[in-house]
């Protein structure tokens, strides 16, 4: 929830303690409210930009998820993969003409948090990850799909905030540069999920790393929609989003701006808002001259 994010300290939170509310300004009293994470059904009185907040927080996800099936694909998995994790090969052969399959398996779900296995990007996960793909290596014509079944019991979790994950990320090279992902994710629990398609996006390789070799520089440009109960979400990409793999930055966006329209509404997030290409996960988010940071799981 919106609650377990702290907020930095800001001009007038003294006069918040003081009592004096009517004086707060609106971006420090957001930082004092509660966050979505995938959930996005809540209370009359939770911040209009919430459907916002859970649009950037699903890229996050799929972000860190393309980064595990990145990694794993080219020889990096222990880079992305807790000690005593492996992939396990259902089919590791091309010679019968219908792919490669493996899975990644996480362990059950633990019913005491952190609940899951310690990853070395600082999350927690459970349950199976299938992939299948039609090549060994990241090169020109490789289809690749991840998939979390409702029956493989995926789950993230930050060490407090457990969310289940089902729905498919599919990964398509166009060329030696830049591939597309078309993403069907829903991140929540049963009656309070949301559910995230994307449109159009395509990852560009930034420092043109050797075909087949995973790059450690990305942009991200695309468009797609949010659903939540009966409301939704639309949004695209600005400016691109840049994202970098290393062990400072696993999975987060550094820079890029991203606009979303609510209930004919507009908004817009900034996830670079001090400046600093920082992997801290603070974004900034705008509706009208109002302005609100949150920092995302």
């Amino acid at each position: 929830s919106i609650n377990d994010h702290k907020a930095r300290p800001q001009p007038g939170l003294f006069c918040f303690i003081c009592g004096i509310l009517n004086r707060l300004s609106r971006l420090s009293l957001l930082l004092l409210l509660s966050a979505c994470f995938g959930a996005c059904n809540k209370e009359p009185d939770v911040p209009v930009i919430e459907p916002v907040f859970c649009t950037a927080q699903s890229l996050h996800i799929v972000s860190r998820l393309w980064e595990m099936v990145h990694l794993t694909g080219t020889g990096k998995s222990a880079e992305v993969l807790p000690v005593g994790v492996r992939r396990k090969w259902i089919d590791s052969t091309l010679a019968d003409m219908d792919g490669l399959e493996y899975e990644i398996d996480f362990g059950r779900i633990t019913t005491a948090r952190p609940n899951g296995r310690l990853c070395p990007d600082g999350f927690y996960r459970s349950g199976r990850f299938r992939v299948r793909l039609n090549s060994f290596l990241w090169l020109p014509g490789l289809y690749a799909e991840l998939h979390m079944l409702q029956q493989d019991t995926c789950t993230w979790s930050d060490g407090t905030t457990l969310i289940p994950l089902r729905g498919k990320l599919v990964f398509v090279m166009d060329d030696d540069w830049s591939y597309r992902i078309n993403a069907i994710l829903s991140s929540g629990h049963e009656n309070d999920s949301s559910y995230l398609r994307t449109q159009s996006m395509i990852a560009f390789t930034e420092d043109k790393a050797f075909p087949g070799q995973a790059s450690s520089l990305y942009r991200l440009e695309g468009e797609g929609s949010l659903y939540f109960g009966k409301d939704s979400v639309n949004w695209n990409v600005l400016d691109p989003l840049l994202k970098r793999i290393d062990a400072d930055c696993m999975g987060s966006f550094f820079r890029g701006t991203l606009e979303a329209r609510y209930r004919r509404e507009l908004f817009s997030a900034d996830f670079n808002p001090y400046g600093n290409d920082a992997c801290d996960r603070w974004i900034k988010i705008w509706k009208g001259r109002s302005e609100y940071l949150v920092q995302l799981h």
